[in-house]
């Protein structure tokens, strides 16, 4: 599976959530590579930890900014972040017989998360921000 790198192709034309959204890329490149490593004893719970931290304080932002802008999607974008958190948090809790396939669940979620989410729902909203 490929790195994911930041594009402008996930740009909101926000430079704020921009911004929080290349960090979540560099949080999340950083847990693929300890998945990644040949290495067995390498711990991803802090990253894991860091990047659920740091997922929460971006859809707060996100979230504060759209109430803002009175945007109509929210309340379904509330439950799309809602629903992300919780998945991150159901990985973490669950009982895996080793390290790989928690990473494996972790990757293939968050990858379809940018795919699905950044590129479809928060371009929706960067183009309400738009036509406002």
């Amino acid at each position: 599976m490929p790195h994911v790198k930041w594009h402008d192709i996930y740009s909101v034309d926000n430079n704020a959530i921009d911004e929080q959204h290349k960090l979540l890329f560099d949080l999340f490149r950083k847990l693929y590579d300890i998945c990644m490593s040949d290495k067995k004893d390498v711990a991803y719970g802090p990253v894991v930890e860091e990047l659920l931290a740091y997922t929460v304080d971006h859809f707060s932002a996100e979230e504060s900014h759209m109430k803002d802008m009175l945007y109509p999607g929210i309340m379904q974008h509330l439950l799309d972040h809602n629903e992300f958190v919780k998945k991150i948090e159901e990985l973490k809790g669950a009982d895996k017989p080793d390290n790989s396939e928690f990473c494996l669940d972790l990757i293939l979620h968050v990858v379809g998360w940018i795919y699905d989410h950044v590129i479809v729902e928060d371009k929706k909203f960067a183009e309400y921000s738009r036509c406002r």
